[in-house]
């Protein structure tokens, strides 16, 4: 499963680098048409445009195709700096292969002209325009990693400039006896540590429709828009989808790090006030309540030694449930709250 979520994340991408392409040079050579080029201006608009959505949609599949593969499979987990400095040399040198090709090949009579404009390689606009496009969508491709599926355009838009309500389900994810597996293995085995484990947690929360909010020391905030969290029980869903990638990759655990990590997690939901905050270095958070109080849940497993723990708000909304238990363990008046909240252990059937 892993491997076909990855291509359908790397195919999505992709795509909008194709529409995303052909809009661009669509645009370029309009320009040009308009205020450069004298000569092209008696060219029919059905060859303009034929001509021109041809030549982006073709650079658009190859060259989109190219860079998420080359940046999901090489340049992940490299630093931005090395990813757009070979990303820019590849491009000098396939540009400099396909204008040498192009240059000895044969002008045949073509019966549709607008195919002899995807020949035109050899200008220095074009060159700077591709290159400037494709560097501009390496970095984007870049920071989308860094952000967050979705984030980055959220940022672009605005969406977040002004503090909007939405309605939000937060999982609080700790790991167990971090304080001292970290004590047994040192920081820097303990750091490596920590970054297997969230790399493992990245595959599920995807599938299961989730975002990661945070990373925080040990563990993470991870966060699902209402819909998405409740449609097929996601959100309880993907601890259990989390559990098994762990207990599926213990050996590998074991033989890196002479362990298998295990993790707590508290679910709650509520209305949350969500916005972009800071000057020098802005982010999109939420505040509320409903991050406290999943906190103080999360922290009570501990307390009564159970993996998983549910607010019984957020069990009112899930239910009717397949496929998963819910066990009633009371009211319980959480750490820093003044009213009870009621709290259910979750266990899969079967």
């Amino acid at each position: 499963m892993d491997f076909w979520l990855r291509q359908k994340i790397n195919i999505t991408r992709a795509v909008m680098i194709l529409v995303f392409w052909m809009f661009a040079n669509f645009g370029f050579e309009l320009y040009k048409l308009t205020f450069v080029s004298m000569e092209n201006r008696s060219l029919l608009w059905p060859d303009f445009i034929l001509r021109h959505a041809v030549a982006g949609g073709l650079a658009g599949i190859v060259g989109g195709l190219f860079l998420v593969y080359f940046n999901a499979y090489f340049f992940r987990k490299a630093s931005y700096q090395a990813a757009l400095v070979a990303t820019g040399v590849v491009y000098c040198i396939g540009f400099a292969c396909i204008w040498t090709i192009a240059s000895r090949l044969p002008r045949p009579d073509y019966p549709l002209k607008f195919l002899d404009g995807l020949f035109s390689v050899s200008n220095l606009d074009v060159f700077l325009f591709w290159g400037g496009l494709v560097f501009c969508t390496a970095f984007l491709l870049q920071m989308g990693d860094k952000f967050g599926p979705g984030v980055l355009f959220q940022f672009i838009l605005g969406k977040y400039h002004r503090p909007r309500q939405v309605f939000k389900i937060f999982m609080f994810l700790d790991m167990k006896n971090s304080t001292s597996i970290a004590e047994t293995l040192g920081h820097k085995k303990y750091f490596q540590l920590l970054g297997t484990c969230f790399s493992d947690i990245t595959t599920p929360v995807i599938a299961c429709q989730g975002e990661i909010y945070q990373y925080v020391g040990d563990g993470i905030v991870l966060a699902w828009n209402m819909e998405k969290g409740l449609k097929n029980q996601n959100c309880i869903r993907c601890f259990f989808d989390i559990q098994h990638r762990f207990e599926r990759n213990a050996d590998r655990y074991k033989t890196r790090f002479g362990l298998v990590p295990g993790f707590r997690a508290g679910l709650h939901c509520g209305e949350v006030t969500a916005g972009e905050i800071g000057q020098i270095k802005r982010d999109i958070i939420y505040s509320g309540d409903v991050l406290n109080t999943t906190a103080r849940i999360q922290d009570q497993c501990k307390v009564i030694n159970e993996q998983v723990l549910v607010s019984g708000l957020l069990v009112k909304k899930i239910l009717p449930c397949n496929g998963y238990k819910f066990l009633p363990k009371g009211d319980t008046r959480l750490r820093g709250k003044h009213e009870s909240v009621s709290l259910f252990a979750v266990t899969p059937l079967g």
